[in-house]
């Protein structure tokens, strides 16, 4: 009931609401991270940034292997700081090396960061897990064409081609 009371709070824009609920769902359960989730949430919504980021710790702390929970925790880090971010994504990483998404939020971060020879390598490793990844496959010619790497690029793209022909653009 808190955590449905929270969530229609927060997206009717009611953030002192989604707030009262979400800390009396944290009182009664302080050992799951959904209630944190919901309390980062709806501090967020209020403009509470380094509130929000504390209660996205506590539920990473909680729930390490929680994509979620490092989703909003490492989103909120590489505003203020970066590296924290990444190191937070590499962290997970070595405990969850499955996860794609992550190795993909990864790889954008290493990417936009400027740190071209780490992204390469994260991208691979995404490729290497799914060689029919799209936005992989772009993103790795991408990154070849950014470095100035005309051929390697040339060829990046034409792999992508191969496994997307009707994308002409």
């Amino acid at each position: 009931v808190r955590r449905a009371r929270a969530e229609t709070a927060r997206r009717a824009g009611r953030p002192e609401d989604a707030r009262s609920a979400a800390r009396e769902w944290v009182a009664l359960d302080s050992a799951t991270a959904a209630g944190f989730l919901a309390l980062g949430r709806a501090q967020l919504a209020a403009g509470e940034t380094a509130a929000a980021r504390t209660a996205f710790d506590q539920a990473l702390r909680l729930e390490p292997e929680n994509v979620e929970a490092l989703g909003w925790a490492s989103s909120h880090r590489e505003r203020s700081d970066p590296g924290a971010a990444r190191a937070l994504l590499e962290k997970f990483l070595l405990a969850n090396p499955e996860q794609e998404d992550v190795r993909t939020r990864l790889a954008e971060m290493q990417q936009t960061q400027g740190d071209y020879a780490a992204a390469e390598k994260t991208w691979k490793k995404v490729l290497a897990q799914d060689p029919e990844n799209l936005d992989a496959q772009l993103a790795l010619a991408g990154l070849y064409d950014a470095r100035g790497d005309t051929a390697t690029a040339v060829a990046a793209y034409a792999a992508y081609l191969e496994l997307n022909p009707d994308d002409v653009q």
